[in-house]
């Protein structure tokens, strides 16, 4: 990063990288701040075996870079690729889905997606919701958010087993960010989980497999 500021002398070079420090008092008088930018940028560099440099004259700016090995990532393979050789059923015969799910952007993606595929949905925005909908109509599957605000997926799930003794088939929503959080949405009497973000392809393979044609 370069700028063309004030820069910064010799003697003060040594301290800038000091917290809640600055080059000079009328630094900090003139353009504020709180001494924690370069600090924290240095920590983060070293964290990652790197180093970070500085260049800089008064009255002309400073130029800060940094050099750091990183490992070249896996391509992630595109929805085209994942779908070579799975043929999507796109046809599901007007199954009534209910999708429990309290974000409303996750909502219209995946309702849009559904009823592409002739699937009813119903919405429900938390477990108590959700309840209360498996308790006056059937639906042949269920999309279950885990976390979500009055009542979270995992204890809905118990309910609807234990209590109400429903069979319906349930598949987990889940962010996946805790190891262990998919065999706990098994234990809590879930069929199945689907990792979120998620391909199109993933949320077809749970409708054909948990819903009976």
């Amino acid at each position: 990063m370069t700028d063309e500021g004030i820069g910064i002398s010799s003697d003060e070079m040594t301290k800038i990288f000091d917290a809640f420090s600055q080059a000079n008092d009328s630094t900090n008088r003139m353009y504020g701040g709180t001494g924690l930018g370069l600090p924290i940028s240095q920590k983060i560099v070293t964290l990652m075996d790197g180093e970070l440099r500085v260049v800089s004259e008064v009255g002309k700016g400073s130029e800060f870079s940094f050099t750091i090995e990183m490992q070249e990532a896996e391509r992630e393979a595109s929805e085209e690729e994942f779908n070579d050789n799975y043929e999507l059923n796109e046809n599901f015969d007007e199954a009534i889905i209910l999708l429990v799910e309290d974000n409303p952007v996750n909502s219209l993606m995946a309702t849009t997606i559904l009823e592409k595929w002739n699937c009813q949905v119903d919405l429900a925005v938390n477990g108590v919701e959700a309840i209360e909908m498996l308790s006056s109509k059937s639906y042949h599957l269920v999309l279950m958010d885990v976390t979500m605000p009055v009542m979270g997926g995992l204890e809905a799930a118990q309910i609807i087993r234990n209590e109400l003794q429903i069979e319906t088939p349930i598949v987990a929503l889940t962010a996946n960010a805790i190891k262990g959080d998919n065999q706990k949405c098994l234990d809590a009497g879930m069929n199945d989980y689907l990792s979120k973000p998620f391909y199109q392809v993933e949320l077809n393979k749970r409708l054909t497999k948990w819903i009976e044609p």
